[in-house]
């Protein structure tokens, strides 16, 4: 069943289908419900590529696991130690920052249509 927004028309609540994007809303690039979709369209964008990050930390974290279970690679320790902290450090960083770029287009655009 497909979500419907409401359009207030008169005194009453006119149901219509939802925007495809924000190319969709009449009156331009310079009206206020475009430019929140136009956010929250960056918003999800940049929340993804969080994922992103999250999972590729996921799978360094992983493969560390995996590799110290294998008794016969000597000095394994030291060198995933350096390596896969590094890695995991720079993932977990560009995780946060796109998350908190994510949430400041999600809040701008909400402030613009409420």
């Amino acid at each position: 069943m497909p979500a419907f927004g409401c359009s207030r028309m008169s005194s009453q609540l006119i149901a219509s289908p939802p925007l495809a994007s924000a190319q969709h809303v009449p009156g331009g690039d310079h009206h206020p419900v475009w430019l929140a979709l136009s956010l929250f369209q960056s918003s999800r964008a940049c929340a993804e590529e969080a994922c992103g990050c999250v999972e590729t930390c996921r799978v360094h974290l992983r493969t560390a696991d995996d590799l110290l279970a294998v008794p016969v690679l000597p000095g394994m320790d030291g060198l995933l130690d350096v390596e896969r902290f590094l890695a995991l450090h720079a993932g977990v960083k560009a995780a946060l920052d796109l998350a908190r770029v994510s949430a400041a287009l999600a809040i701008t655009a909400h402030w613009l249509v409420r």
